[in-house]
C-alpha cells in the first residue's frame, strides 16, 4: 500500500485543509506529497514544517508550479536543491539559485547557466564561493555581474590573487558606482599588491577623464 492510501478515502476538501493546517502530522503531510491532485501537492510544498521526505519527493514532481513551490520554501534541504538546479524550467532554476541553502556544487553550475537571470542570482547569494564569482568576471557581461554582487564580495574579489586585472578594474569602478570612493581609496592606495594599485589608479584615471 503506498503513503496515498492513507489519506485517499478523504475528501478534497479535507486534504487540502490537512495540507495547509500547522498542526498535521508529518505521515499525513508525506501521505498528500503523493497526492493525485496537483493542488494539495502544491499546498503540501509551500507550507512550512513539512518533512524533508516530503520536499525531496516534491522536487521532482512532474507540474513546474510544485516544484517551484519547494525552490521558494525556506525549508528546503540542500539535497532537494541540488535537485532542482538542473529543472528545465528557468524560474525554479533561479529561486534555487538565490535560495541559502543550495549546496556550492549547485551554485557553481548554476553560476554558468544558460541564462542571465539565473547567472545573476547566483553570483548574488552571498553564499556562492568567491572562486566560482571571480570567473564570471571575465565574461562579457562583467559589468552585471559586478552590480550583481555584494560590497563584501567585491572587496574580496580585489584582495584575491586569482582575479585577473580587468576584473579587479571592473569591481573597483563598481564600489565608485556605489559610493565607496574614499574606503577603496583609502583600503587599496598604499597596497602592497600591485595589481590593486594599478586596477585603482586606472579607475581613478577614468574619472579625471
Amino acid at each position: 500500500m503506498n503513503d496515498f492510501a492513507l489519506t485517499e478515502q478523504w475528501s478534497p476538501a479535507r486534504r487540502t485543509t490537512l495540507a495547509r493546517a500547522d498542526d498535521t502530522e508529518p505521515a499525513v503531510l508525506l501521505a498528500l506529497a503523493a497526492d493525485t491532485s496537483g493542488d494539495i501537492r502544491w499546498e503540501v510544498a509551500r507550507r512550512k514544517y513539512v518533512p524533508v521526505a516530503a520536499l525531496a519527493l516534491l522536487a521532482r514532481d512532474p507540474l513546474r508550479d510544485v516544484r517551484l513551490a519547494v525552490a521558494q520554501n525556506s525549508e528546503t534541504p540542500a539535497e532537494a536543491l541540488a535537485v532542482l538546479a538542473s529543472d528545465r524550467d528557468r524560474d525554479v532554476r533561479a529561486w534555487v539559485a538565490c535560495h541559502l541553502e543550495t549546496p556550492d556544487e549547485a551554485l557553481a553550475v548554476l553560476a554558468t547557466d544558460r541564462s542571465v537571470i539565473v547567472r545573476n542570482q547566483a553570483l548574488r547569494n552571498p553564499y556562492t564561493p568567491i572562486a566560482v564569482k571571480i570567473p564570471a568576471l571575465r565574461r562579457a557581461e562583467r559589468d552585471k555581474v559586478a552590480m550583481s554582487m555584494t560590497e563584501t564580495d567585491l572587496y574580496s574579489v580585489i584582495t584575491s590573487s586569482q582575479t585577473p586585472h580587468t576584473s579587479k578594474v571592473t569591481v573597483i569602478r563598481e564600489l565608485l558606482r556605489r559610493g565607496h570612493q574614499s574606503d577603496v581609496i583609502a583600503r587599496f592606495a598604499d597596497s602592497p599588491d600591485r595589481k590593486i594599485r594599478n586596477a585603482l589608479a586606472r579607475v581613478l584615471a577614468e574619472l579625471l577623464e
